[in-house]
């Protein structure tokens, strides 16, 4: 019926919806990290081309979306895209980066620029399905601690972005009790795969995926990790993070 002998799937698939939100992981020694996101364009397994979409989350203005990453924790998410897009599998979604700088909590009065990849574009890990006539609620979860590095005296925004479906993830959150760091200590919890004995972040052995600081509350020290996929996972807590 397609008559031409073109690919009948990406020729009359249905349509869904798509809402796609951003959310993160916290970086230490930082107090704002501020990317401006201007474009957003998602692939389709099955087709060679790329779609760009117009950001239209509640956050958006003229199609772009300036954020501080930072306020994204602890199960917070700013939106970015809803609309009906074709159904089927999509292989990632890329978003196009104007500017980006992050603010250290000892020197808070300036933004410190980024560096962005080439042709200031990010991509993001996984795919992701959108079912006909239904909807797919999907969160890009962006790794700070693992985006950010250190190159010199300057400072680079990597591309960790993994896309989680709202439904299929869940979270860890809890109190450390009956310890407390030392002063000038930095407490932090280690997220493992697996039951597993905890090593440090030192390149060998067993390697926690995700970490983040415990605040500190009153009476209880508290943390909260968010996009965890379902699965077995060991926590352990340092006052050695930095």
């Amino acid at each position: 019926c397609a008559g031409g002998g073109g690919d009948v799937g990406s020729s009359y698939a249905g349509t869904g919806e798509l809402n796609v939100s951003i959310t993160d992981a916290p970086v230490d020694g930082a107090t704002a990290v501020w990317v401006t996101i201007t474009g957003m364009h998602i692939k389709r397994t099955e087709s060679s081309n790329e779609r760009r979409v117009t950001l239209n989350g509640n956050d958006t203005v003229q199609n772009e979306i300036q954020v501080n990453l930072l306020d994204l924790t602890s199960g917070a998410s700013a939106a970015l895209f809803a609309n009906s897009v074709t159904s089927g599998e999509y292989q990632w979604i890329r978003f196009e980066v104007e500017d980006a700088c992050i603010v250290f909590a000892n020197n808070p009065g300036t933004c410190v620029a980024l560096r962005l990849p080439a042709q200031n574009e990010l991509k993001t890990a996984g795919s992701f399905t959108v079912p006909s006539n239904g909807v797919a609620n999907i969160t890009v979860d962006w790794d700070l601690r693992k985006g950010i590095v250190q190159q010199g005296s300057n400072y680079a925004l990597k591309p960790v972005l993994h896309l989680r479906e709202n439904d299929q993830v869940g979270s860890l959150s809890g109190s450390i009790q009956g310890v407390d760091c030392a002063e000038g200590e930095v407490g932090a919890v280690y997220i493992y795969s697996g039951s597993v004995t905890p090593d440090d972040i030192d390149g060998t052995g067993i390697e926690p995926f995700a970490s983040v600081r415990v605040v500190d509350d009153t009476p209880d020290d508290t943390f909260f990790i968010g996009m965890l996929d379902p699965g077995t996972y060991t926590y352990a807590l340092t006052c050695d993070a930095l």
